[in-house]
């Protein structure tokens, strides 16, 4: 195997590895607030549903959002490299293009915390 392969299949392996970490954290989180959800009520009823439901939605809104961010990150940075080494006086606005596909997971958190201020 080249050198390219080795490179590239260990950098699918540290994305998804990650992607599995921030994701077990994201449900580590669910779930130790939806416990607290059903101590405070010890009978499941239609206001702890839609609590777990509204639980549930803030971490696939946070969850999403952040995987969204780190392909729009990895590809923009890609590109910001790759124009700053044609034109480095291009760097300022490659930085400016990475920090927007950052804004993404930003966006995913409001909206995680929006939906907690419903609950």
């Amino acid at each position: 195997m080249n050198q390219r392969k080795k490179r590239r299949n260990l950098m699918i392996l540290f994305v998804v590895l990650n992607i599995l970490v921030v994701g077990a954290l994201i449900a580590f989180n669910v779930k130790a607030l939806a416990d607290k959800v059903y101590e405070s009520n010890s009978s499941p009823t239609a206001e702890t549903s839609e609590k777990g439901l509204g639980l549930l939605a803030a971490a696939l809104s946070t969850g999403l959002a952040a995987v969204g961010a780190g392909i729009a990150v990895g590809r923009g940075s890609a590109a910001a490299i790759a124009a700053t080494v044609e034109n480095p006086e291009m760097f300022g606005k490659a930085l400016i293009y990475v920090a927007l596909g950052e804004g993404i997971a930003i966006y995913g958190i409001l909206i995680s915390f929006l939906i907690f201020g419903y609950l």
